[in-house]
């Protein structure tokens, strides 16, 4: 069971890959942090994609986690889709090669279109000239039509892109073909991680009892906030893996962004740190360091 308490002295918040539904008085804890000044970096995953399947079977089913997110998201400006995005960009994983009835199967590497590395093309500070960021089972990320919210894509797919809608069935066959085959049309790039700023309306206006108002007021000495007094930001990131560190069980955990089947390093604990600092640092410094200069 999940208890929030979140103090005011936190600037910002993470919301790592939850994989239970949020009850209303969670949601609440959280929406009365954001529209008092509190920063989030949500790092969502919409659906489960059990890696021990696909390597036991050699396929699953994506079903919805049903986190009871959307609402609220959707108020702030931005929606999950329970889709998977398939690129052509991507990281390769080791499978099991060769044809049937090999006396000796062996393990190769497969680039895997689920494990997407989205190259940063963007200028906004948190993302300017960073590495590639990959991640695992990426959802899309749609913006809503709400002009008081300012909405910035920090992370896309490439143009050789598509995406799975859930319940979508995930299956190493897919492996047979070769990944230039399935990605020869060029399309529009899908969203997966956006910067909200403005002021960002309650999910909860409108919608609380006469009574638990009077209860927050009277016993609780808090008012109700139904909006932001002042311009807050926030981060949505459509993969609960982005963050994760890779762990060995002859070396410990792995630095962030680490890919050990190819000994790659990516650009996502950067992003993570990036990403941090902008919620937390009104200042400008992110900006300062990453402002071209040029020379006379």
């Amino acid at each position: 069971s999940r208890n929030i308490h979140i103090p005011n002295f936190y600037k910002a918040i993470i919301i790592n890959r939850p994989m239970k539904p949020f009850d209303d008085k969670d949601k609440f804890k959280i929406d009365q942090y954001i529209m008092n000044g509190g920063r989030v970096l949500w790092a969502i995953d919409q659906l489960h994609t059990p890696a021990d399947s696909l390597q036991q079977n050699g396929q699953f089913i994506a079903l919805d986690y049903d986190l009871n997110l959307d609402d609220q998201l959707f108020k702030y400006g931005a929606r999950i889709n329970r889709t998977l995005i398939e690129d052509k960009n991507c990281l390769p994983m080791p499978v099991m090669v060769g044809q049937p009835g090999d006396p000796q199967p062996r393990i190769g590497l497969r680039r895997w279109m689920y494990f997407p590395v989205f190259m940063t093309t963007n200028s906004h500070p948190i993302v300017k000239n960073l590495d590639g960021i990959f991640s695992i089972y990426a959802n899309s990320i749609d913006t809503i039509a709400n002009p008081e919210i300012k909405k910035t894509v920090l992370l896309q797919s490439s143009v050789y892109s598509k995406k799975s809608t859930a319940p979508a069935r995930i299956s190493l066959s897919m492996l047979q073909f070769p990944i230039d085959e399935l990605f020869k049309e060029r399309k529009t790039p899908l969203a997966s991680a956006v910067l909200l700023e403005g002021k960002f309306k309650s999910v909860f206006d409108k919608r609380l009892h006469p009574r638990f108002l009077a209860t927050l007021r009277d016993s609780l000495k808090r008012e109700f906030a139904p909006a932001c007094n002042v311009e807050n930001k926030m981060i949505v990131v459509a993969d609960g893996n982005m963050f994760e560190n890779d762990f060995s069980n002859k070396t410990g955990p792995s630095e962030m962004g680490y890919w050990r089947y190819t000994n790659d390093r990516f650009a996502n604990k950067t992003f993570l740190l990036n990403c941090l600092e902008f919620l937390t640092d009104d200042s400008g410094l992110l900006e300062a360091r990453t402002k071209d200069s040029k020379l006379r």
